[in-house]
């Protein structure tokens, strides 16, 4: 009996790590069988190819003769080195692309990464200066609101600084009340402007990171306050010229009434004429006409000087009516020049100083006159003609003949006179002038120089000290003279 076989152990599973070591093996069998054939020659190769197809039919059970394989494997070797084109598919132009990927990248990639660099850079740019033109234009609003800040501030010192001035002047004045309006409406305005700069424009600033629209937003109110302001800079200039000549028109006021009050001292005449110009001078003062209150000013400084002059002149008057008469040596004398001083008394009770100006400066000239000792006499040297002949200016037709002549002292000095002018109408200080005489004497004397070339009498009247008569000599009455010699 045979014995019964031991118990064998049962088959071990194969491990993962042997299993793939074997089929590692059998991968580098099957590559060296593939490496040994195509190592063979290609006939090797189409006789193995036959014997293979043999089997293959044969094993169909397919008959085919070997003439027919061996056309279909010469058919097959003959086309297998054969080029065939590829299909023009996205693969190919992939592989394509890759093949020339440097030359593509010279002449396409890098002209269009230029490009793309150009737009990105113009696109930055575009974009920078338009934040830049953004963050201008905050600035220069954040600029404006602190101008306007500032200037209302400014203006408001003004406001108040002219309102209390214009306080210190008479209210009733027009140009006070002018100006009192000026500042009011000002004041309105700034209010106006003070409103809207509180509620967009808190304490002069700006909210920072304002969008380009707010500030775009902002611009019509800024510029809403910059107007309010430009008007209230108007009406506070205006304020301020009226305010000026107010304080000129107040200075000039006080000066009038300074004047006035002083000519009351002077007297009636003085005070009577001062009254109407007084009242001019007011009145101008309300109505602001600053000419017109200088005018007055002036006309009563004058009559000031006038009613000054009139006390000193009524004392001159005295002194020189007295010297005249002890002087005076004959009757008709003392009455001409009581009479200049009569007509000197009445002009200084009336006010009139100029006049009595004039008729003291008579009195002297003839006091003057009183005192001098003269005689008049033809010049009578050589280089000087002794007469003339012309018309009047009134009588072209007619001749008046002048002998010139010249007053001298006993002293044989030249005296100047005072000569009244009968074509010009004027009297002028000097020392030779033209005598008009008749005829029949300037003929008498034409014919003795042009005789003898020399006169024996030349006197033509005579005046002694003490007198204003003059002693007759060649004529016995003086009728006119020129003091034009030509």
């Amino acid at each position: 009996m045979a014995s019964p076989a031991p118990d064998l152990p049962a088959p071990k599973a194969p491990d993962i790590s042997e299993l793939l070591e074997l089929m590692h093996v059998v991968d580098i069998e099957r590559q060296k069988r593939n490496l040994a054939l195509e190592e063979l020659t290609v006939e090797d190769q189409k006789t193995r190819l036959q014997q293979e197809l043999q089997k293959v039919y044969a094993a169909e059970g397919a008959k085919v003769s070997p003439q027919e394989i061996d056309a279909a494997i010469q058919a097959s070797f003959s086309n297998r080195y054969a080029f065939q084109a590829p299909v023009r598919d996205l693969s190919y132009y992939c592989a394509k692309a890759y093949v020339f990927r440097n030359t593509i990248a010279l002449y396409v990639g890098l002209p269009v990464f230029l490009i793309l660099t150009a737009l990105t850079g113009a696109l930055w740019l575009k974009l920078e200066k338009q934040h830049a033109a953004e963050r201008m234009q905050y600035n220069q609003l954040q600029q404006r609101v602190a101008t306007a800040w500032q200037k209302l501030a400014t203006a408001h010192q003004n406001n108040e600084l002219l309102s209390t001035k214009t306080a210190n002047y008479p209210a009733q004045t027009r140009l006070a009340q002018n100006t009192a309006t000026e500042l009011k409406e000002g004041a309105l305005v700034l209010d106006n402007a003070d409103q809207l700069m509180r509620q967009q424009f808190a304490k002069g600033q700006l909210p920072p990171g304002l969008s380009a629209t707010a500030v775009a937003n902002l611009n019509p109110k800024i510029a809403q306050v910059e107007n309010w302001e430009q008007n209230a800079e108007s009406h506070l200039a205006k304020a301020a010229q009226d305010l000026n000549v107010l304080g000129k028109l107040y200075d000039l006021g006080l000066r009038l009434t300074n004047v006035f009050q002083a000519l009351k001292i002077q007297g009636k005449p003085y005070v009577d004429q001062a009254l109407p110009v007084f009242a001019q001078g007011q009145n101008a003062l309300v109505e602001g006409n600053e000419s017109a209150l200088a005018q007055s000013i002036q006309s009563l400084e004058q009559l000031q000087s006038d009613a000054q002059l009139s006390s000193s002149l009524a004392s001159q008057l005295e002194a020189a009516i007295v010297d005249f008469k002890e002087n005076a040596q004959e009757e008709s004398a003392v009455a001409t020049a009581q009479g200049i001083y009569q007509k000197a008394k009445e002009a200084l009770r009336l006010g009139q100083t100029k006049l009595a100006q004039q008729q003291y400066t008579e009195l002297k000239d003839l006091t003057a006159r009183l005192k001098s000792a003269y005689t008049v006499r033809i010049v009578n040297r050589p280089g000087y003609k002794s007469g003339l002949a012309r018309s009047p200016n009134n009588a072209r037709k007619e001749n008046y003949y002048y002998l010139l002549v010249e007053a001298v002292t006993p002293g044989n000095e030249i005296l100047p006179q005072t000569i009244f002018d009968e074509e010009t109408q004027r009297a002028t200080s000097t020392s030779m002038w033209a005598e008009r005489v008749p005829r029949e004497l300037y003929e008498a004397i034409k014919k003795e120089k042009q005789t003898t070339g020399r006169l024996q009498n030349t006197i033509l009247v005579k005046k002694e000290k003490g007198f204003l008569s003059e002693e007759p000599g060649l004529i016995s009455k003086r009728i006119g003279q020129v003091t034009a010699l030509n």
